[in-house]
């Protein structure tokens, strides 16, 4: 896994020294002045963003708003490899459920007796299964009985531990799941506000 870091400011704009100074020793963060060239910031920051995920965001910004002052940057790149690997050669043409209405065409990545850990889990109405990668880390699939699946509702009563608790020795399964392409964006804004800006000490 790679974890990076990056602040950029806007000329001008105050920041308090010791919140600089914690950022880049708790976060390894570097700051960056915002140079008056629009394009050329925009460039800058796909071009650090691009290399901090191994090319796997080769674009994270469209524009730069105009009233920004303060841009915090945090990208993760994590290639796992699996401890038990799929034969490529299972992987067949299938149909996945987004909902009860709506499917999609996927890879689907098959094995006949898959060493899995796996329990059904009937105070969410789902099976859960635990796929380790090489090293400390596992991906963890929850999947619903029904395909009318209250999400919310699952994350409401989604406690980490128990899950994790509830995982039995792993046993030979035929075990089926799609390749994952995930992309999705999410507002801060409303969610830092809420936390209160002065806590981060550079007001």
């Amino acid at each position: 896994m790679k974890i990076a870091s990056r602040m950029y400011i806007k000329k001008g704009f105050k920041i308090k020294k010791d919140f600089m100074k914690r950022a880049e020793k708790w976060y390894g963060s570097k700051t960056l002045n915002l140079a008056k060239n629009k394009e050329q910031n925009l460039e800058s920051i796909n071009e650090w963003v691009r290399k901090a995920t191994e090319g796997m965001i080769p674009k994270f910004l469209s524009e730069i708003p105009a009233d920004m002052v303060l841009m915090l940057l945090n990208a993760m790149y994590f290639k796992g490899i699996w401890h038990n690997k799929f034969d490529p050669s299972m992987t067949v043409q299938d149909t996945f459920h987004i909902n009860d209405e709506l499917t999609v065409p996927v890879d689907m990545m098959t094995a006949q007796k898959f060493p899995l850990r796996w329990y059904n889990h009937e105070h969410l109405d789902s099976q859960v299964a635990k796929l380790p990668f090489k090293g400390n880390m596992s991906f963890v699939v929850v999947t619903p009985f029904q395909f009318k699946w209250n999400i919310s509702k699952l994350l409401d009563n989604f406690n980490q531990s128990d899950i994790y608790h509830r995982f039995p020795r792993p046993k030979q399964t035929l075990f089926r799941m799609p390749k994952l392409n995930l992309d999705f964006k999410l507002e801060l804004t409303q969610a830092l506000s809420n936390l209160g800006k002065n806590q981060y000490g550079y007001i």
